[in-house]
Order: structure tokens, then C-alpha cells, then sequence
């Protein structure tokens, strides 16, 4: 099991993370900015362990300033980040736990990651 401490971005939350224009759903700039930074950050705590197309266990901790935000609007941008780091298809991920709790000094979102299984299936 891999413990990784992110940042905490609104951005990354469903709600802040899309857009309607006259052309359809976007991803906003911003929120964009949010998952490279993300993305930077798994990359460098995941760069030495291998996974394989299996399932794969997602714990989520989101420690959020605010009480109005949902936790589990977090998880489609985490699923997508994760993803393309660990090269795993999502079709493969669980979430084995979604938690939260209200800190306005010291927001963070905590992904735990593991892999029983460690063979392709």
C-alpha cells in the first residue's frame, strides 16, 4: 500500500472542474492546472512501484476548509489523474474508502493505493 499526502484544490471538485458553453462540457484552465499538480505529485510518490491491469484499491481522504463541499465530487479527477500515472485502464478501480473531514488550517486530500493482486489479469 502506497499513502500519498496531495494538495488540496477546489478545482479538482466536479463542481468547479466543469463548464457549459454553447459548445458543450469542458474541463476549466484552472482546473486543468489543478490535476497537472496532482499529477506531478503521484508521479513522484508512485515513480518506483509497478502495477498491472488489475483491480486496484482507492482509499480517499479529503480534509476540506468548508463544510459545503463534497467529498465525493473528488473522485472522477483522482480516477483520471491516477489513471494515466499508474497506466491502470479505471475500469480496474475500486474504491475501498471515501471519508472526509472539515480542516480550514491545513487542507489535503490523502490517496491511499493498493494492489493485491500483482499480475496482469
Amino acid at each position: 500500500m502506497k499513502t500519498i499526502k496531495c494538495t488540496y484544490n477546489s478545482n479538482l471538485s466536479k463542481n468547479a472542474r466543469i463548464a457549459n458553453r454553447f459548445k458543450g462540457f469542458y474541463i476549466k484552465p484552472e482546473a486543468k492546472r489543478a490535476e497537472a499538480h496532482l499529477k506531478h505529485e503521484l508521479t513522484k510518490a508512485l515513480q518506483h512501484v509497478k502495477f498491472y491491469q488489475n483491480k486496484v484499491y482507492i482509499d480517499i481522504m479529503v480534509y476540506k476548509p468548508r463544510t459545503n463541499i463534497d467529498a465525493i465530487n473528488f473522485i472522477d479527477a483522482i480516477a483520471d489523474v491516477l489513471k494515466d500515472v499508474i497506466g491502470v485502464d479505471d475500469k480496474w478501480f475500486s474504491i475501498k474508502a471515501l471519508d472526509w473531514e472539515h480542516d480550514k488550517v491545513n487542507p489535503r486530500i490523502i490517496v491511499k493505493i493498493y494492489q493485491p493482486d500483482r499480475k496482469n489479469k
